[in-house]
């Protein structure tokens, strides 16, 4: 602020007027893998899609708790998402998240726990494990490399 006055300020004061808006919904999930990550040895990744566009981003996490993290990393990166749809997992739901979420005025919504079909990141999901097995498999890559791979397929 350069004054006293909310004419004299020079940047908003709110969180949500300042972040960049892609005016898109992007839905989430946790992945769980069966070997630690060859780059930084994380055992899970969230997946974050864009529902309209399709697009996909994937950051790797170490525990369930990670998860604030990924989220502020991906509005750091990618902008900030009118709304997030995930699963009712309790690391989506936690206080922190749920504190980013009302800063940056961000729509969240849940799916009914045991139907993963409502989760549109659960059918993102089996469309993007597919070709990224088939991508490991077709070039002999080792199991460790899962996280790199997910992330190519992520860029494409």
């Amino acid at each position: 602020m350069a004054g006293n006055k909310i004419l004299q300020t020079i940047k908003s004061p709110w969180p949500a007027n300042i972040a960049r808006r892609w005016n898109k919904p992007v839905t989430t999930d946790t992945i769980k893998a069966q070997a630690p990550a060859v780059d930084n040895g994380s055992m899970m990744a969230q997946l974050f899609n864009r529902r309209k566009s399709l697009v996909s981003d994937a950051c790797g996490a170490k525990t369930d708790a990670a998860f604030v993290n990924t989220l502020e990393d991906n509005i750091r990166q990618q902008g900030t998402m009118d709304k997030l749809i995930s699963d009712g997992a309790q690391a989506k739901i936690s206080d922190c998240a749920k504190d980013i979420v009302h800063n940056l005025c961000i729509d969240d919504w849940h799916s009914e726990t045991g139907y993963q079909h409502q989760n549109f990141a659960e059918h993102r999901w089996r469309h993007t494990k597919k070709n990224a097995e088939w991508l490991m498999n077709i070039h002999n890559h080792p199991p460790e490399v899962w996280l790199l791979t997910l992330q190519f397929h992520a860029a494409l």
